[in-house]
């Protein structure tokens, strides 16, 4: 008789649970939260999960559950379908994490004006103070493997110009801006000597208001972008062929001073900041398509990581114990947050997506900051 009675009450029970899931489904999806695609949020998307690993801990997509099938690495985990939230499974962000990994000191006195990673890991600095091109290696040791002392320019009252920005721009190519308004393409040879195969003049020797600011390479359209100021001060972004002439010149459409040029995911859009803003230029017509404002004053330079996120370094140059810092800004929530905190006033930041790593160089500081970027996962 008992077990008749609990019998009876089970399916009592299970009747009214049909029963409110039939009259109040609007209810029982709310109370069901979303879980998010982690694999899509890494690229920049937003889609709902409907398959979830136990192994990963993270919810899949259909298309990114074929490939998490196919992966060689994770063909073996146990995905189940997703028709209700498990009362043990959270939701998820995924976002990159910045751990400090060690520094690279550089030899005699020095100032760094801008760095770069060549597509094999290998990190390039500009040294104002000599003048020089440095080249490190990829591996941990990062030992200077070549140099490059920028040669004199006889136009330029025979003196020898001050290396800038810096970009790669193939395998063993590189391109780097100088203060006398020139943009110089360098090679590295078999026997890993650089040397100097075209200088541009982005300006026309006629002042020295005119100067080259922020520096970009497209690998998508093997287009060097270069901003620029002319003796009228007016802003402009040209676009050089790798074998110096020029493609396009856009004036019109920047308005705001494009002192830091950087592409991400997208190669169709680029990535402008000023003193206080980031504007998102999209080629060939150079329409501004976003415009983030709320962002911290005295930007100094911005780098994309892989998984779409922007690295924002800034100065202060009335600060006593705090010179500079990283922000990290996701474009979709525009949500900013503070990463890091320098003492020495940087000068540039570089990203390498093949290794995660991220360099920050200093102006009165003989030492290259090295970071690790580790995407996790943080509840939310």
């Amino acid at each position: 008789m008992e077990q008749f009675a609990i019998e009876q009450a089970r399916q009592f029970k299970i009747r009214s649970n049909e029963s409110n899931s039939k009259t109040s489904p609007q209810k029982q999806q709310d109370g069901d939260r979303v879980i998010q695609c982690i694999p899509c949020q890494r690229l920049g998307r937003k889609a709902q999960s409907f398959h979830y690993c136990q192994d990963c801990d993270v919810g899949l997509c259909d298309t990114c559950k074929q490939e998490h099938v196919l992966e060689s690495s994770t063909f073996g985990h146990n995905i189940t379908l997703i028709t209700r939230r498990p009362e043990n499974v959270q939701v998820f962000q995924a976002y990159p994490e910045l751990r400090e990994i060690g520094a690279l000191k550089l030899e005699g006195p020095c100032t760094t004006s801008g760095s770069a990673f060549m597509p094999g890991g290998e990190l390039v600095v500009a040294d104002r103070t000599s003048a020089r091109v440095r080249v490190f290696s990829a591996d941990y040791t990062r030992k200077q493997v070549t140099t490059l002392l920028v040669p004199k320019q006889g136009k330029w009252n025979g003196l020898r110009p001050k290396p800038l920005r810096i970009t790669a721009i193939g395998l063993k190519e590189l391109a780097f801006t100088v203060d006398s308004g020139c943009l110089f393409i360098a090679a590295i040879g078999s026997s890993m000597i650089m040397r100097v195969v075209k200088v541009i003049d982005v300006s026309k020797f006629e002042s020295s208001i005119c100067e080259c600011l922020g520096l970009a390479f497209n690998d998508q359209d093997d287009g060097i972008y270069v901003g620029y100021i002319s003796e009228s001060q007016d802003y402009a972004i040209k676009v050089y062929e790798q074998n110096g002439s020029l493609r396009h010149e856009a004036s019109e459409n920047v308005q705001r001073i494009p002192a830091a040029l950087s592409f991400g995911l997208d190669k169709n859009v680029v990535h402008v900041a000023d003193h206080e803003s980031v504007l998102v230029y999209r080629s060939p017509n150079f329409n501004v398509t976003e415009r983030h404002r709320n962002l911290p004053r005295n930007i100094r330079d911005l780098v994309l990581d892989k998984w779409g996120y922007i690295y924002i370094l800034t100065t202060d140059e009335r600060g006593r114990k705090v010179r500079g810092k990283i922000f990290r800004m996701d474009m979709a929530s525009n949500l900013v947050t503070k990463l890091q905190s320098f003492r020495d006033m940087p000068t540039s930041i570089a990203y390498c997506p093949k290794t995660d790593t991220i360099a920050v160089t200093f102006m009165s500081s003989a030492f290259v900051a090295l970071f690790d970027l580790k995407l996790n996962s943080l509840k939310k």
